[in-house]
């Protein structure tokens, strides 16, 4: 029993890892917003370490993913800034949800000036979530050729 509950694990993690996206927008896909912060709308994620705001003059909602990295820095300088915020967005919206439908995720972040978050250093941190629920589910397989009936 505790076999095949491994066995079950693992490919549903594996599952999971692979019916996620390949991975973020190419940079030569994303599209440039520039803009003094207008509002904070709200934060997401268990741990409210993504952000949803919006940008002065500028109708849509953009969200810095709590998957970005670095997330709690980003949101406090999102929050605190008084000056001109740059980011790179892709053309498609945020899967729906009750509290972000219809952001576009942040891929690049800029603050005044001062790069905060880069693309690489965004899509290190989205990659790394995917192959980490990967490891479970290899380990999970792994450990169950070892478990007794």
């Amino acid at each position: 029993m505790r076999r095949a509950f491994a066995i079950f694990f693992g490919v549903l993690a594996l599952l999971i890892a692979f019916s996620q996206e390949e991975s973020i927008p190419s940079r030569y896909d994303l599209i440039d917003h520039t803009g003094e912060l207008e509002r904070v709308i709200g934060t997401v994620g268990k741990s409210r370490t993504g952000i949803i705001f919006t940008l002065k003059g500028n109708s849509e909602k953009f969200l810095y993913s709590p998957h970005a990295g670095d997330n709690k820095h980003v949101v406090n300088l999102i929050k605190k800034s008084n000056g001109t915020i740059s980011i790179l967005t892709g053309e498609k919206k945020y899967r729906p949800s009750k509290y972000h439908e219809g952001s576009k995720e942040v891929y690049e972040i800029t603050i005044d000036g001062k790069t905060i978050r880069t693309y690489d250093e965004i899509q290190r941190g989205y990659n790394f979530q995917r192959y980490f629920v990967m490891g479970i589910g290899v380990f999970s397989i792994l450990i169950s050729l070892f478990i007794r009936k």
